[in-house]
């Protein structure tokens, strides 16, 4: 059965439907603070590996274009564990 009862429309800034944030201050910067900027953060880690040079081999595939990074970043994430620490 049709309602005939019409329902109330609802006000909509125009700007809310247009992309614009209205988090964001006219300068472009964000009126709430990022809660991660007040953690302190340590320096980032690095993998230091080490290659004996007499065993050394070069790392590349033909087959599939696959350059020597991106070998040498597949062969080490197989052959390669750990886990992360916080």
């Amino acid at each position: 059965m049709y309602n005939s009862e019409r329902i109330p429309e609802t006000s909509i800034d125009q700007r809310e439907t247009n992309g614009y944030r209205n988090d964001v201050n006219t300068d472009g910067t964000d009126q709430y603070e990022n809660p991660a900027d007040s953690i302190p953060r340590r320096p980032s880690r690095k993998v230091v590996l080490h290659f004996d040079l007499n065993n050394t081999i070069l790392v590349s595939d033909a087959v599939t274009r696959q350059g020597t990074v991106a070998a040498l970043e597949y062969f080490l994430s197989t052959v390669t564990w750990g886990r992360m620490t916080k």
